[in-house]
């Protein structure tokens, strides 16, 4: 890979750092709303993928992706917690877990899908303590949807 590459901005880094209430043992899109044109820390979307009305990243452009999604479940001991990549509204890659018996649950799933040009990526997150939960905003991990190009 060369820096500044045919590859260099076909990324995109979007998250959510306020809490989402989430229904017991509900399938629920994550709240994404924040992108920025420059690259920084948390968000990084130099080509404008990020839509905010839909809570995804639009692929601009066709080729094999690495697709990572992360969240952070409110402590709560009971129950599992579930984070997957959904791709027009079908899920292409999840990690689903017994909640963790202290603090937060932190989750991360990554795959690598070959995505075509107009295809929305979301979250979709699931939890089943028996009550509405919050996500947690834990720093690096939020919701937090990543795609990266690495290969046509």
């Amino acid at each position: 890979a060369t820096l500044n590459g045919a590859n260099s901005e076909w990324i995109a880094r979007v998250s959510h750092t306020a809490t989402q209430s989430l229904t017991n043992n509900t399938s629920t899109k994550a709240v994404l709303s924040t992108a920025s044109s420059t690259p920084s820390i948390e968000t990084y979307d130099p080509n404008g993928w990020f839509n905010n009305a839909n809570d995804s990243i639009d692929i601009g452009q066709d080729g094999f992706y690495c697709v990572t999604a992360n969240a952070a479940f409110a402590a709560n001991a009971t129950g599992r917690r579930e984070v997957a990549i959904v791709v027009n509204g079908t899920t292409r890659g999840s990690v689903n877990v017994s909640a963790a018996s202290a603090g937060t649950t932190n989750l991360s799933v990554t795959t690598n899908l070959y995505l075509v040009s107009g295809d929305q990526v979301t979250i979709s997150l699931v939890q089943t303590s028996g009550g509405a939960l919050n996500t947690a905003n834990v720093a690096g991990v939020y919701p937090a949807l990543s795609v990266g190009r690495i290969g046509a």
